[in-house]
């Protein structure tokens, strides 16, 4: 099943539940697999799509992804290229494989066919890009990492979640989003500089570290490069929910799960911060990774 490129520009709804209205970017879910979905899927789709015939004549056929066995772009990269038949390594750190494919993302990545490999006994980003870097002098392959790529693929990385936004409503209160690498949360911004959406609050509530540095830095050349372009004000906010690794159980609307990394947490801090009766509010899904059940369901359907 191979997929048009203009996939990645399909609508996406808006839902209402309880007062609140919800972007449901975890139904962009364009595969045989419905448990992977989401924005991610939309950016990853878009940035191999584009560049296939350079992947595969260039990088002999190969995808290395620098990623935490937490990792949702993982599994989103690793389904991309089992349908594309292309190979892909997901490239670890502070890990072992025995320990990594305890995490549901990683099984699944591997049940997808993806190539399990630590590069070092660190698992800081910087680390594993350079160590990247070595291996790829005698092993060619096409880097994804989402935050690196923004750079030269701005439109896949950025532009594709961008597009969305035109689709919500002006005057509105708040919009709650999700945000671990801050990379979705940039796209969205974007967007509602580039479509001129009325904006009271953008709230980007943060599980981890805190983004909002980067997330300027990587708007600037949109501001240098059109000067009209007036980004909203946006706030970065901390989930109480802590650790980054930690999962929670949280439903909406007539029992929709959230990503219990991700979007649990934020929208209890929603639920816990904002008077959506009286505020009109959107909370931005910008996916749901699958559950332990989802997977033995695949891996019973053998993919």
């Amino acid at each position: 099943m191979k997929l048009p490129s203009n996939i990645v520009y399909e609508k996406i709804k808006l839902e209402q539940h309880d007062g609140v209205y919800y972007k449901r970017d975890d139904l962009f879910a364009p595969f045989d697999t419905p448990y992977v979905n989401g924005g991610k899927v939309r950016q990853g789709l878009s940035l191999i799509l584009n560049n296939l015939d350079y992947i595969k004549n260039q990088c002999d056929n190969t995808i290395i992804t620098p990623v935490s066995v937490h990792s949702y772009q993982a599994v989103v990269i690793s389904k991309i290229c089992s349908l594309y038949n292309i190979k892909c390594i997901i490239a670890l750190g502070a890990t072992t494989k025995e320990k990594a494919i305890k995490h549901k993302t990683m099984y699944l990545c591997k049940l997808l066919g993806s190539e399990l490999k630590v590069f070092s006994k660190l698992g800081f980003l910087s680390v594993l890009l350079s160590k990247i870097n070595e291996y790829t002098k005698n092993h060619p392959a096409f880097l994804v990492d989402y935050g690196m790529n923004l750079t030269h693929y701005t439109e896949s990385i950025l532009g594709v979640n961008a597009h969305q936004t035109q689709y919500l409503p002006n005057n509105i209160d708040n919009i709650i989003i999700p945000s671990g690498s801050g990379v979705s949360g940039t796209g969205i911004l974007w967007g509602l500089a580039k479509y001129h959406k009325k904006v009271k609050r953008v709230i980007c509530v943060h599980v981890g570290p805190d983004r909002k540095k980067i997330m300027v830095q990587n708007l600037t050349p949109f501001k240098l490069n059109n000067y009209t372009l007036k980004f909203p004000r946006f706030e970065m906010v901390k989930s109480n929910l802590q650790p980054y690794g930690k999962e929670i159980e949280e439903y909406f609307g007539n029992n929709i799960r959230l990503d219990p990394t991700y979007e649990a947490k934020a929208h209890r801090w929603m639920k816990d911060n904002i008077n959506t009766k009286k505020e009109k509010t959107i909370f931005w899904i910008v996916g749901c990774k699958p559950t332990w059940d989802n997977i033995k369901e695949i891996e019973n359907a053998n993919v």
